[in-house]
C-alpha cells in the first residue's frame, strides 16, 4: 500500500458484530483540532506556517500555552499499583503500545509535557530484557518494555505489556495524549495487545472491538458492539493483504453529496481505504483530494498548503 493508491479514512466503524455478554465499554473524549484551537486563541494562520517551518529545522518556537494540537479521541487509563494516570489514544493504525518514561531527558520538551511512567513507584512493575524501537522519519521512538497492571474504566488487566519510552520524536509535541495503545491488525513481538489479554483473562468473550464517534464524545467497546449505536445488519468486508498488515478494505468508489443535485465521485476505479481512529484528516491521491476540497469549498489557510473547511456544511 502506498499513499498514492489508497485513502486513509478516519471512520466510525465496527470491526464485526457478535452477541457477547462480556464486553468492556470505554468512554472517549475529543479535543479541538490544532487549527481550531489556535484560531479560537486568535493565532493568525501565518503563525502556523512559521511554526511548522521552524519545527522542520528542529526548533520548538511556540509557547506551550497555545496547546494547539488537539485532534484526538482519547481515554484515561492507569498503569501500575498504585495506578499512574495516562491519557491515551486507542489507534487502529498503530501496532504497538507505549507511554513516556520517567527516564526521559529533562531537555526533552515532548516528554516533559506528558505524564511519565515510573517503574520504581509501582509494586507490580516488571522490566523485561527487551528494548523497543520504532523509527519515525528522522527520529526515534525508543525505550524499554514492561509488564504491569493496567486499569481501564475500572477493569484490571494483569501483566499488560507496553513500552515506556525515553526517546520521543518532535512530532508528538503537537499531540495532546500521553501515549498510544495500538489496535492494529498486527503487533510487535514482545508487546501483547490489550485485546489478547482481555480475552485470555476472560474479561471479554470475543476478539472484537468497535468505535462510536459523535462530536466531542464517543465510546469504544472491547469484546463486541453497542446495539444502541446501530440499526439493521452489518455488511462484512475482507481485509486487504498488506505489509505490514492493516485494517484496510477495498472501496469500489466514493460519492459525496451536498444536495440532491450536487454530487461528485472520487476513487472511481476503486482504491484501498485504511480505517484509522487516530487522526482527523482524509489522505489520498492528490487529484481526488483536490476534487473533494473544491466540492466542499474548503479554504486555503496557508497551513503548509493544506486546505481546511472553516465551517461545516452538509456533506454526506
Amino acid at each position: 500500500m502506498t499513499f498514492f493508491s489508497s485513502f486513509i479514512i478516519c471512520a466510525v466503524f465496527a470491526c464485526c458484530y457478535v452477541s457477547a455478554d462480556k464486553i468492556l465499554s470505554i468512554p472517549l473524549k475529543m479535543k479541538d483540532s490544532p487549527l481550531t484551537a489556535m484560531l479560537k486563541q486568535s493565532v493568525h494562520p501565518n503563525v502556523i506556517t512559521a511554526i511548522l517551518k521552524a519545527e522542520a529545522k528542529g526548533h520548538f518556537p511556540l509557547p506551550l500555552k497555545y496547546n494547539y494540537m488537539r485532534n484526538e479521541y482519547f481515554t484515561e487509563i492507569h498503569l501500575g499499583q498504585p495506578g499512574q494516570k495516562f491519557i491515551v489514544s486507542f489507534d487502529t493504525t498503530w501496532l504497538d503500545s507505549w507511554v513516556p518514561s520517567s527516564s526521559c531527558s529533562f531537555s526533552s520538551v515532548q516528554c516533559m509535557i506528558r505524564n511519565q511512567y515510573n517503574e520504581n513507584k509501582s509494586r507490580t512493575s516488571i522490566k523485561t530484557p527487551y528494548n523497543f524501537h520504532v523509527t519515525l522519519g528522522n527520529s526515534d521512538l525508543a525505550g524499554n518494555i514492561f509488564n504491569d497492571l493496567l486499569n481501564i474504566n475500572g477493569v484490571n488487566v494483569t501483566s499488560q505489556s507496553f513500552a515506556a519510552v525515553s526517546e520521543i520524536p518532535w512530532l508528538f509535541v503537537y499531540s495532546s495524549f500521553d501515549g498510544i495503545f495500538g489496535m492494529g491488525l498486527d503487533h510487535y513481538d514482545k508487546i501483547v495487545p490489550v485485546m489478547w489479554n482481555l480475552k485470555k483473562q476472560k474479561i471479554i468473550d470475543q476478539l472484537v472491538f468497535s468505535f462510536h464517534f459523535k462530536g466531542d464524545e464517543g465510546s469504544m467497546v472491547l469484546g463486541g458492539v453497542d446495539s444502541a449505536h446501530y440499526e439493521g445488519n452489518f455488511t462484512y468486508f475482507n481485509v486487504v493483504n498488506s505489509d505490514p498488515p492493516q485494517w484496510m478494505v477495498r472501496v469500489d468508489d466514493m460519492t459525496l453529496t451536498r444536495s440532491k443535485n450536487e454530487t461528485i465521485k472520487v476513487c472511481k476505479s476503486g482504491c484501498n481505504a485504511v480505517m484509522s481512529t487516530g487522526g482527523s484528516q482524509i489522505y489520498g491521491p492528490s487529484k481526488d483530494i483536490a476534487a473533494i476540497n473544491s466540492f466542499i469549498k474548503a479554504k486555503d489557510l496557508r497551513y503548509t498548503g493544506h486546505q481546511r473547511i472553516l465551517r461545516q456544511s452538509t456533506v454526506s
